[in-house]
């Protein structure tokens, strides 16, 4: 690939899944083993996060 990606903004949140979750929904990082890799996606969410000055409890329901 040449690096180029289209995004979509699709505004609405899938209220089950969390903050975490929603923020890397359909493009969570992976283990070598093709497993969604937990521990990176809480790590990438904070930081995303933390670089707006955004403070939320990344496994908030986005119901709530």
């Amino acid at each position: 690939m040449a690096g180029i990606a289209a995004i979509y903004q699709e505004l609405s949140l899938c209220p089950d899944l969390n903050v975490a979750e929603n923020i890397f929904l359909g493009r969570q990082p992976t283990t070598f083993g093709g497993r969604i890799d937990w521990r990176k996606l809480y790590d990438e969410a904070g930081r995303l996060l933390n670089s707006l000055g955004v403070h939320l409890d990344l496994k908030t329901k986005a119901r709530n």
